[in-house]
């Protein structure tokens, strides 16, 4: 999503950031089409937000996914990422953290 190790190119995104809104944005992944798509559970905004998490080959798999900032100094920020699985995709959660964490090592170099 955020260079080429994902190998994801966002072509589409709708976001509503405000607790209880939703987002739905479409990548093209090595020639695929994929959407993702959520709602905002909790925003505490600079330090905190969880949403659901939604894979478009998966409609009926939601994921919750909470994300904490720590500030480190002015220069570092630490990010910490929990993923509760939808029971479905037990058997890809090894894929589901490479991925993740893909996204947040690209989103880090970008910054």
């Amino acid at each position: 999503m955020f260079n080429d190790e994902t190998q994801e190119q966002v072509i589409n995104l709708e976001n509503s950031v405000r607790k209880g809104g939703e987002f739905l944005f479409a990548v093209s992944r090595m020639g695929k089409k994929i959407k993702y798509s959520g709602e905002y559970l909790e925003m505490r905004i600079p330090n905190h937000i969880a949403f659901t998490w939604t894979v478009s080959s998966m409609p009926k798999a939601t994921s919750e996914i909470t994300v904490r900032f720590e500030e480190i100094d002015a220069e570092k920020t630490r990010v910490k990422l929990s993923i509760k699985p939808d029971e479905r995709l037990e058997n890809l959660l090894g894929s589901i953290k490479s991925d993740w964490s893909a996204r947040f090592r690209a989103l880090a170099n970008r910054f």
